[in-house]
């Protein structure tokens, strides 16, 4: 009985040390990565959010990103300040390399003085009154 013992203690750490074997070949792990730039100049944006399923990474200064993801099918979006929104599917079975282009949002900071410009002689008018002519009626 005690011969026994060691040989079963030694045949339950061999199994234990088969088990993260067993676990680690079911988690295999794909890679995807690229850029995001600017569409139409391919300027780096750096700090955009690379949201791929649950996972969220931040596109450095070169705008490159990476994210290790299980294979499956994912919903892939892409934002970043002052630019439209890019949102997809993918399907990781394999590691990929894809580049996101964002086009930037117009700047609206001029319309407000356009809108300014036409509404100061507007209210000016408004404020001295409209001598306009008047049509007959009749």
């Amino acid at each position: 009985m005690k011969a026994a013992l060691p040989l079963a203690v030694a045949c339950a750490f061999a199994l234990l040390g088969a088990l993260p074997a067993a676990l680690a070949e079911d988690t295999t792990y794909y890679s995807i990565s690229g850029k995001v730039l600017e569409a139409g100049t391919g300027k780096a944006i750096s700090g955009a959010q690379v949201t791929v399923g649950t996972k969220t990474m931040v596109s450095d200064d070169s705008g490159f990103f990476k994210l290790d993801m299980p294979p499956g099918e994912y919903t892939v979006g892409v934002t970043a300040d002052g630019f439209w929104k890019y949102s997809g599917n993918i399907t990781l079975s394999e590691n990929i390399t894809k580049d996101f282009e964002l086009k930037k949002k117009p700047d609206t900071s001029t319309c407000g003085v356009i809108w300014m410009a036409l509404a100061i002689p507007l209210m000016a008018i408004a404020a001295a009154g409209w001598r306009g002519k008047r049509r007959p009626q009749g």
